[in-house]
Protein backbone atom coordinates (compact mmCIF):
# COMPACT_ATOMS: atom_id res chain seq x y z
CA UNK A 1 0.00 0.00 0.00
CA UNK A 2 2.36 2.89 1.18
CA UNK A 3 4.80 1.61 -1.80
CA UNK A 4 1.91 2.30 -4.43
CA UNK A 5 1.28 5.86 -2.42
CA UNK A 6 5.03 6.38 -2.79
CA UNK A 7 5.35 5.89 -6.91
CA UNK A 8 1.68 7.99 -7.42
CA UNK A 9 3.75 10.72 -5.34
CA UNK A 10 6.99 10.30 -7.40
CA UNK A 11 4.60 10.54 -10.55
CA UNK A 12 2.73 13.58 -9.98
CA UNK A 13 5.98 14.99 -8.75
CA UNK A 14 7.30 14.30 -12.09
CA UNK A 15 4.06 15.96 -14.14
CA UNK A 16 4.97 18.98 -11.86
CA UNK A 17 8.30 19.16 -12.62
CA UNK A 18 7.88 18.68 -16.49
CA UNK A 19 4.97 21.46 -16.65
CA UNK A 20 6.63 24.10 -14.52
CA UNK A 21 9.67 23.46 -17.18
CA UNK A 22 7.56 24.73 -20.20
CA UNK A 23 8.04 28.72 -21.14
CA UNK A 24 6.24 30.58 -23.89
CA UNK A 25 8.53 32.53 -25.47
CA UNK A 26 7.35 35.35 -27.44
CA UNK A 27 9.18 36.53 -30.65
CA UNK A 28 8.75 39.98 -30.89
CA UNK A 29 8.08 41.47 -34.44
CA UNK A 30 7.43 44.91 -36.22
CA UNK A 31 11.20 46.21 -35.50
CA UNK A 32 11.82 49.47 -37.22
CA UNK A 33 14.50 49.05 -40.68
CA UNK A 34 17.85 49.47 -40.19
CA UNK A 35 20.98 49.50 -42.57
CA UNK A 36 22.64 46.14 -43.26
CA UNK A 37 26.36 46.20 -44.01
CA UNK A 38 28.45 43.00 -45.61
CA UNK A 39 32.07 44.02 -46.33
CA UNK A 40 34.77 41.53 -45.48
CA UNK A 41 37.95 42.83 -46.29
CA UNK A 42 40.51 40.58 -48.47
CA UNK A 43 44.14 41.50 -49.31
CA UNK A 44 43.90 39.94 -52.64
CA UNK A 45 40.99 41.67 -53.54
CA UNK A 46 39.11 44.95 -54.64
CA UNK A 47 37.10 46.31 -51.50
CA UNK A 48 33.62 45.35 -51.89
CA UNK A 49 30.41 46.04 -50.17
CA UNK A 50 26.75 45.56 -49.88
CA UNK A 51 23.98 47.66 -48.21
CA UNK A 52 20.24 46.65 -47.89
CA UNK A 53 17.46 47.21 -45.40
CA UNK A 54 16.73 44.94 -42.84
CA UNK A 55 13.49 42.68 -42.31
CA UNK A 56 10.83 41.90 -40.01
CA UNK A 57 11.35 37.83 -39.47
CA UNK A 58 7.87 37.09 -40.74
CA UNK A 59 8.90 39.12 -44.27
CA UNK A 60 9.80 36.50 -46.73
CA UNK A 61 9.83 38.65 -48.94
CA UNK A 62 13.64 39.95 -51.13
CA UNK A 63 15.80 42.28 -49.16
CA UNK A 64 15.52 46.59 -50.17
CA UNK A 65 18.90 46.95 -51.58
CA UNK A 66 20.52 50.83 -50.72
CA UNK A 67 22.03 52.60 -53.75
CA UNK A 68 21.89 56.17 -51.94
CA UNK A 69 24.31 55.69 -49.79
CA UNK A 70 27.17 57.22 -48.68
CA UNK A 71 30.12 54.46 -47.09
CA UNK A 72 33.50 56.10 -46.15
CA UNK A 73 36.63 54.26 -45.58
CA UNK A 74 39.68 55.11 -42.68
CA UNK A 75 42.43 54.36 -41.21
CA UNK A 76 44.63 54.84 -38.53
CA UNK A 77 46.01 57.95 -40.63
CA UNK A 78 42.14 59.36 -40.73
CA UNK A 79 40.18 59.29 -44.20
CA UNK A 80 41.19 57.50 -47.19
CA UNK A 81 38.29 57.36 -49.66
CA UNK A 82 34.70 56.71 -50.60
CA UNK A 83 33.11 53.68 -52.05
CA UNK A 84 31.40 54.20 -55.51
CA UNK A 85 27.93 53.13 -56.01
CA UNK A 86 27.82 49.76 -58.35
CA UNK A 87 23.77 49.72 -58.25
CA UNK A 88 21.59 46.97 -56.91
CA UNK A 89 23.21 47.85 -53.46
CA UNK A 90 26.75 47.11 -54.13
CA UNK A 91 29.26 49.27 -53.91
CA UNK A 92 33.12 49.47 -54.65
CA UNK A 93 36.57 50.61 -53.98
CA UNK A 94 40.01 50.33 -56.02
CA UNK A 95 41.82 49.42 -53.26
CA UNK A 96 43.22 46.46 -51.75
CA UNK A 97 43.25 46.55 -47.94
CA UNK A 98 46.84 45.82 -46.22
CA UNK A 99 47.62 43.36 -44.05
CA UNK A 100 48.13 44.37 -39.99
CA UNK A 101 45.90 47.89 -41.07
CA UNK A 102 42.95 48.72 -39.06
CA UNK A 103 39.62 50.07 -40.86
CA UNK A 104 36.44 51.92 -40.18
CA UNK A 105 33.79 52.01 -42.51
CA UNK A 106 31.28 54.77 -42.15
CA UNK A 107 28.04 54.34 -43.99
CA UNK A 108 25.33 57.62 -44.26
CA UNK A 109 22.00 57.82 -45.72
CA UNK A 110 19.69 60.34 -45.52
CA UNK A 111 17.30 59.45 -42.66
CA UNK A 112 18.33 56.89 -41.06
CA UNK A 113 20.86 56.60 -38.35
CA UNK A 114 24.41 56.21 -38.80
CA UNK A 115 26.49 52.96 -38.40
CA UNK A 116 29.67 51.99 -38.35
CA UNK A 117 32.00 49.25 -37.89
CA UNK A 118 36.08 48.53 -37.56
CA UNK A 119 37.95 45.61 -38.38
CA UNK A 120 41.59 44.81 -39.01
CA UNK A 121 43.24 42.63 -41.80
CA UNK A 122 44.84 40.09 -39.84
CA UNK A 123 48.41 38.68 -42.02
CA UNK A 124 48.83 35.50 -43.81
CA UNK A 125 49.25 32.31 -42.26
CA UNK A 126 52.72 30.84 -42.10
CA UNK A 127 52.50 27.39 -43.32
CA UNK A 128 54.91 24.93 -44.63
CA UNK A 129 53.75 20.74 -44.99
CA UNK A 130 55.52 17.42 -46.50
CA UNK A 131 53.68 14.58 -48.03
CA UNK A 132 54.12 10.93 -48.83
CA UNK A 133 52.07 9.34 -51.20
CA UNK A 134 49.38 6.65 -49.77
CA UNK A 135 48.32 5.12 -52.62
CA UNK A 136 47.18 5.89 -56.41
CA UNK A 137 43.27 4.47 -57.37
CA UNK A 138 42.72 2.52 -60.35
CA UNK A 139 43.24 3.58 -64.17
CA UNK A 140 39.07 3.47 -63.97
CA UNK A 141 38.55 6.18 -61.45
CA UNK A 142 41.17 8.37 -62.83
CA UNK A 143 44.50 7.09 -61.25
CA UNK A 144 44.48 10.13 -58.48
CA UNK A 145 47.14 10.00 -56.16
CA UNK A 146 46.63 10.55 -52.49
CA UNK A 147 49.08 11.79 -50.03
CA UNK A 148 49.64 11.82 -46.35
CA UNK A 149 49.84 15.44 -45.27
CA UNK A 150 52.19 16.74 -42.41
CA UNK A 151 51.40 19.88 -42.34
CA UNK A 152 52.45 23.00 -39.97
CA UNK A 153 51.14 26.18 -38.51
CA UNK A 154 53.69 28.75 -36.93
CA UNK A 155 51.37 30.83 -35.13
CA UNK A 156 51.93 34.42 -35.60
CA UNK A 157 53.02 35.88 -31.56
CA UNK A 158 52.03 39.29 -32.13
CA UNK A 159 48.42 38.79 -32.94
CA UNK A 160 45.56 36.59 -31.83
CA UNK A 161 44.93 34.77 -35.01
CA UNK A 162 41.61 32.65 -35.76
CA UNK A 163 42.39 29.88 -38.90
CA UNK A 164 39.78 28.03 -40.96
CA UNK A 165 40.20 25.34 -43.79
CA UNK A 166 38.40 22.79 -45.62
CA UNK A 167 37.14 20.11 -43.55
CA UNK A 168 39.17 17.29 -43.49
CA UNK A 169 39.49 14.16 -41.03
CA UNK A 170 41.93 14.72 -38.20
CA UNK A 171 43.03 14.37 -34.80
CA UNK A 172 44.45 17.36 -33.65
CA UNK A 173 43.80 18.23 -30.37
CA UNK A 174 42.85 22.20 -31.14
CA UNK A 175 40.30 21.77 -33.73
CA UNK A 176 37.03 23.31 -32.19
CA UNK A 177 34.70 20.50 -32.01
CA UNK A 178 31.70 23.13 -32.49
CA UNK A 179 30.77 21.25 -36.10
CA UNK A 180 31.62 17.54 -34.70
CA UNK A 181 29.46 14.77 -36.48
CA UNK A 182 30.02 11.36 -34.97
CA UNK A 183 30.69 9.57 -38.26
CA UNK A 184 31.47 5.47 -37.52
CA UNK A 185 32.58 5.14 -40.64
CA UNK A 186 35.27 7.51 -40.56
CA UNK A 187 38.93 7.35 -39.77
CA UNK A 188 38.41 9.08 -35.67
CA UNK A 189 35.23 8.05 -35.53
CA UNK A 190 33.98 11.75 -36.44
CA UNK A 191 33.95 14.30 -39.04
CA UNK A 192 33.68 17.97 -39.15
CA UNK A 193 31.01 19.85 -40.77
CA UNK A 194 31.99 21.67 -43.96
CA UNK A 195 35.18 23.46 -42.17
CA UNK A 196 37.61 23.05 -39.68
CA UNK A 197 38.07 26.12 -37.07
CA UNK A 198 40.64 26.47 -34.65
CA UNK A 199 42.38 29.32 -33.09
CA UNK A 200 46.30 30.11 -31.16
CA UNK A 201 44.46 30.40 -27.80
CA UNK A 202 46.61 28.08 -25.73
CA UNK A 203 49.09 27.91 -28.69
CA UNK A 204 50.06 31.39 -29.33
CA UNK A 205 53.38 31.62 -30.94
CA UNK A 206 54.15 27.63 -31.44
CA UNK A 207 53.72 25.06 -34.00
CA UNK A 208 50.30 23.44 -34.58
CA UNK A 209 50.34 20.27 -36.18
CA UNK A 210 47.59 18.96 -38.21
CA UNK A 211 48.04 15.16 -39.90
CA UNK A 212 45.16 13.73 -42.57
CA UNK A 213 45.25 12.42 -46.25
CA UNK A 214 44.01 14.32 -49.62
CA UNK A 215 44.27 14.04 -53.37
CA UNK A 216 47.43 15.39 -54.59
CA UNK A 217 47.35 18.21 -56.93
CA UNK A 218 44.16 19.93 -55.54
CA UNK A 219 44.80 24.01 -54.08
CA UNK A 220 43.93 24.44 -50.88
CA UNK A 221 43.37 27.19 -48.50
CA UNK A 222 44.09 28.06 -45.15
CA UNK A 223 42.36 31.55 -43.73
CA UNK A 224 43.20 33.60 -41.09
CA UNK A 225 40.25 35.35 -40.21
CA UNK A 226 39.78 38.53 -37.83
CA UNK A 227 37.94 37.96 -34.21
CA UNK A 228 34.48 39.41 -36.15
CA UNK A 229 34.59 37.20 -39.19
CA UNK A 230 35.47 34.52 -37.02
CA UNK A 231 32.54 35.08 -34.56
CA UNK A 232 30.56 35.87 -38.01
CA UNK A 233 31.46 32.23 -39.25
CA UNK A 234 31.20 30.46 -36.21
CA UNK A 235 27.88 31.76 -35.94
CA UNK A 236 26.12 31.10 -39.53
CA UNK A 237 27.57 27.39 -39.53
CA UNK A 238 26.04 26.83 -35.85
CA UNK A 239 22.68 28.00 -37.24
CA UNK A 240 23.38 25.96 -40.10
CA UNK A 241 23.61 23.00 -38.56
CA UNK A 242 20.71 23.57 -36.39
CA UNK A 243 18.51 23.61 -39.71
CA UNK A 244 20.26 20.57 -41.44
CA UNK A 245 20.75 18.43 -38.33
CA UNK A 246 17.71 17.05 -36.14
CA UNK A 247 19.44 18.72 -33.04
CA UNK A 248 16.94 17.71 -30.26
CA UNK A 249 18.29 20.26 -28.32
CA UNK A 250 19.17 22.75 -29.80
CA UNK A 251 19.24 26.65 -29.15
CA UNK A 252 18.19 29.40 -31.31
CA UNK A 253 21.19 30.94 -32.63
CA UNK A 254 22.31 34.92 -32.83
CA UNK A 255 23.91 35.55 -35.89
CA UNK A 256 27.25 37.84 -35.32
CA UNK A 257 27.46 40.98 -35.83
CA UNK A 258 29.73 43.97 -35.45
CA UNK A 259 27.58 47.23 -37.09
CA UNK A 260 26.86 50.16 -34.99
CA UNK A 261 23.50 51.19 -34.84
CA UNK A 262 22.65 48.70 -37.94
CA UNK A 263 23.24 44.91 -38.84
CA UNK A 264 25.25 43.06 -40.93
CA UNK A 265 29.26 42.33 -40.94
CA UNK A 266 32.20 44.08 -41.23
CA UNK A 267 35.36 41.65 -40.94
CA UNK A 268 38.83 40.57 -42.87
CA UNK A 269 40.44 37.47 -43.99
CA UNK A 270 43.95 36.91 -45.81
CA UNK A 271 44.09 33.34 -47.31
CA UNK A 272 47.48 31.13 -47.79
CA UNK A 273 47.20 28.85 -50.84
CA UNK A 274 48.30 25.62 -50.24
CA UNK A 275 48.84 22.85 -53.11
CA UNK A 276 49.73 19.16 -51.87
Amino acid sequence: MYRKQFILICLLSALVFFISCEKEVLIETGHPEKLCLNCILNPDSLVTASLTLSRDVENSSNFNTVDNATLELYTDNGFHDTLVSLGSGRYQLNHQPLEGVSYNMVVNHNGRNKIRATTTVPGRASVSWITDTTHISSPASGSRVFVRVDMSVHDNPNETNYYWMKSIETNAVFIDDFNRDIDTESKYGYVYYSYIRFSDIGYNGQDMDLTFERRSGIKWYLWSCDTHYDQYLKSTYKARLNAEKDLPFREPVQIYSNIENGYGIFGAVAATQIKF
